[in-house]
């Protein structure tokens, strides 16, 4: 028996749920009803220990579900009120995990499985993703999730919610047979006609409160009505009342930011707005979908790391004497412009790549927007703005200060205004540029490589692009050869290095256009515009026709198909749970952008840690060249 006792939840003083107490019998199917905003899915989630309780205390079978919750959740199975499910898993991907998680025999669980799945007609899409499914299929999976280890308490938080009617036939029997077997049952909706069919009890709830606890039949007598339709509006249900006080906060930066937007067109606002959320990652960064606060905090992140570059340039001049500075500047004038640029260079590359699929079409954008009167030029603008904003404020807040400290310190060795201007002109100038030539470059491969290959293809090899241009970035970030002075540049045997590597075609052309590029150099800045050029070219070809000529094809062709043959083999790492875990990674890793960036955050970190140290013991391995003394202790 589930029993609850004075069971309360409150939200910031507001109760939600306020002194509930009830039981729930075997062999019976107890219905918590309500209107919405009652309180029962709140109920629900403290039941299943998903929210904390304020006060009050839960039983099951006589004991409280704190002493041992692993065990009490063992005994349970819980069907939410949304559909919370892993999307880039198939269903029968996540019933196998759900299975192993719960260190189910593989055996009977395959059969259950695939016998459930039969049940509520789903066999035929189980290998599917779920991305892919519609509400009705979703809440299949999380109702075959929760009966899999056949529990002994059952709560279903409107399970109903978009089935379709067969289904709902073969639920309420389910239900009914669960029962009669001494399960424990309690079923929360708001569907009168259902709990008539379905429950033997009901406990209704209003504005957080029980109103009424009975049988129907008994509540029926009482009321001389014959429905539960007709009883609940004569229950006193006005006497409750809630008073409830909030405050509106909107920071200054929100507020700037929606005055510009209201220029725009609607529907670029809201489609904006919706790419913004995914090209900004807030549910694998884990914050709260806040956009304006999340920028101004990612934005002062970038700018203390500029303050902090100004600072190493500004910082030396202060303890030499004026006669010296001119002599520091130019020293250090090529070694901190190049450090500058290569630096600016890896951070667009990794917000690029960490945003890697946000500006091409994917199933929910076709799907959500293709019977909508929006033209696809609209989504593509929408995207491009999207995806491009984050890398803008990242160009503008890396260089608030260098790009006004350096024109200033650097561009003062011109011996004129003109100078600085030419040399701010020409920094920002190079810095924007870089950054679209990395930004285009991978909209470039993903958009030609998405064209030409297979789109379930295509999803597997972008994971592995997207981790290969971490290692990528993070690699010529640091094993490159830094060459600081002309001297160097013009080696014949460092040649190869500036041909291959995009920092030094900008960083030429960036003296190139504050007019100090020596003239042996200017093939190096020609690469720079012919790069920068076909990157953007590309970039806008495959972009059009990906809109064009795929978006079609992403709602037809799934994203996970099943192998060949009848045969799914799968391998074991250890235990089941060792395999459901490894598995689960695995396809998290390949599947889930939010799961890449996450990897990609710490392997970045742990990569150029490594990468660093391998730098500088490198140069300690090389091999010293033979001396005579040397021979003739060895004569």
């Amino acid at each position: 028996m589930l029993e609850l006792r004075n069971l309360s939840k409150h939200f910031s003083s507001i109760p939600a749920v306020d002194d509930v107490s009830f039981s729930a019998r075997p062999g019976e199917v107890t219905s918590y009803l309500g209107p919405n905003g009652s309180g029962k899915s709140t109920t629900m989630k403290m039941i299943t220990g998903l929210i904390e309780r304020s006060s009050g205390h839960i039983f099951f079978q006589g004991k409280p579900v704190e002493d041992d919750p692993l065990a009490y959740r063992r005994r349970f199975g819980y069907v939410p009120e949304e559909p919370y499910l892993y999307n880039h898993l198939s269903g029968a991907e996540y019933l196998i995990m759900v299975s192993q998680l719960r260190n189910l025999p593989q055996r009977e669980s395959s059969e259950r499985i695939d016998g459930m799945l039969r049940l509520l007609s789903l066999y035929d899409d189980r290998h599917a993703s779920i991305s892919g499914y519609s509400k009705g299929m979703r809440q299949k999976v999380l109702i075959i999730a929760a009966l899999l280890h056949n529990p002994d308490l059952i709560l279903l938080d409107e399970p109903f919610s978009g089935l379709d009617v067969g289904s709902s036939l073969v639920l309420r029997s389910l239900i009914q047979e669960l029962a009669s077997r001494g399960k424990v049952v309690l079923f929360c909706s708001h569907e009168l006609d259902t709990v008539e069919r379905v429950c033997s009890r009901v406990v209704i709830l209003h504005r957080g409160k029980v109103v009424a606890d009975d049988s129907i039949e008994h509540l029926r007598t009482l009321m001389e009505l014959p429905t539960l339709e007709a009883i609940i509006p004569s229950l006193p249900l006005n006497r409750i009342r809630i008073r409830w006080r909030g405050r509106w906060r909107i920071s200054s930066m929100r507020k700037l930011i929606e005055r510009l937007l209201e220029y725009l067109p609607l529907q670029f606002r809201i489609l904006n707005r919706q790419f913004l959320l995914r090209v900004v990652d807030l549910e694998a960064l884990s914050i709260e979908a806040d956009i304006p606060r999340f920028l101004g905090q990612f934005t002062g992140v970038l700018i203390m790391i500029s303050l902090i570059f100004s600072a190493r340039l500004v910082m030396p001049t202060l303890f030499i004497p004026p006669a010296g500075v001119h002599a520091l500047l130019i020293s250090a004038a090529w070694p901190t412009d190049q450090s500058l640029i290569e630096t600016m260079m890896l951070v667009a590359g990794l917000i690029v790549v960490a945003s890697w699929d946000a500006t091409f079409p994917d199933r929910r954008d076709c799907m959500v927007l293709s019977p909508l009167p929006v033209t696809p030029r609209m989504i593509l603008l929408a995207k491009v703005s999207a995806s491009s904003a984050v890398l803008g404020l990242a160009v503008l807040a890396l260089n608030v200060a260098t790009g006004l400290v350096c024109p200033l310190f650097l561009g003062s060795l011109q011996r004129s205004i003109w100078g600085v201007l030419q040399f701010f002109a020409a920094w920002w100038f190079t810095m924007t540029a870089a950054s679209a030539f990395l930004y285009c470059s991978v909209l470039t491969v993903q958009g030609f490589t998405a064209l030409l290959l297979p789109r379930s293809i295509f999803m597997r090899l972008s994971a592995v692009l997207q981790l290969a241009a971490f290692g990528l970035l993070l690699g010529v970030y640091f094993m490159q050869p830094s060459l600081t002075s002309h001297t160097a540049m013009a080696a014949p045997q460092n040649q190869w290095v500036l041909a291959a590597s995009p920092s030094y075609w900008f960083f030429a052309l960036f003296n190139q256009l504050n007019g100090s590029l020596p003239p042996s150099l200017a093939w190096l800045a020609m690469r720079a515009w012919i790069g920068l050029g076909i990157a953007v070219f590309g970039a806008a070809a495959s972009m059009l026709l990906c809109y064009l000529r795929t978006m079609k094809k992403t709602v037809e062709e799934p994203d996970l198909v099943p192998g060949a043959g009848g045969l799914h083999w799968t391998p074991r790492f250890g235990s089941s749970l060792q395999t459901a875990i490894v598995l689960f990674s695995f396809r998290s890793l390949m599947r889930s952008r939010q799961h890449r960036v996450i990897l990609a955050f710490f392997y970045s970190v742990v990569f150029a840690i490594a990468l660093s140290i391998l730098r500088d013991e490198l140069p300690a391995l090389t091999p010293a060249p033979l001396t005579p003394s040397f021979s003739c202790r060895h004569s």
